[in-house]
This record gives C-alpha cells, sequence and structure tokens, in this order.
C-alpha cells in the first residue's frame, strides 16, 4: 500500500524521488513546503464513498486517495471510472 500511495503522489507532483548516493535505497523529498495530509479512515473507523459522493478538497487544489476494488486511486480517477471505496487521505 506504501508503494502505490508514494506513485500516486509522484504522479499528482507531490513529491519527487532521488536515488541514495550509495545507491542503496531512495530519497522522497516534498515538492512544496506546506503539503498537508489528514488521515480519513483508520482502524477504528473506515469511511466509504460512492463516487457521486466523494468530497472536493479545497475546491479542487488538493486531492483524495481512495481504496477501491481496482486498487488505490485519487478521486478525479475513481470518479471518471464510476467506482467508490474508502477515503484513506486528504493532501493538499
Amino acid at each position: 500500500m506504501t508503494k502505490n500511495i508514494i506513485t500516486i503522489l509522484v504522479q499528482e507532483g507531490f513529491i519527487f524521488i532521488h536515488k541514495d548516493h550509495n545507491n542503496k535505497g531512495y530519497i522522497l523529498n516534498l515538492k512544496y513546503n506546506n503539503v498537508n495530509i489528514k488521515q480519513i479512515s483508520h482502524s477504528g473507523r473506515q469511511i466509504y464513498s460512492n463516487y457521486k459522493k466523494i468530497p472536493r478538497v479545497l475546491e479542487g487544489m488538493g486531492i483524495i486517495i481512495i481504496s477501491t476494488s481496482k486498487g488505490l486511486m485519487t478521486d478525479q480517477k475513481a470518479k471518471l471510472e464510476k467506482i467508490g471505496g474508502e477515503i484513506l487521505c486528504y493532501i493538499w
């Protein structure tokens, strides 16, 4: 799940990846200094939404990561594919 979230954040332009100077690993850097992440679902409370009722973050300036039956995806992709799921977090 962590790799999928990192992939989404790279695709959306929130982070970028560098190889470690020893080529043993990777370094993740935030593209912006004030990136906020708010966890929505957790072990004691799962929040589900269908594609019609997925909320918007900051009038569309942020993204929502959703766990669907087709894997992790952003809110925009879930709306295009008309699929709902568990809302994991907001990023803005």
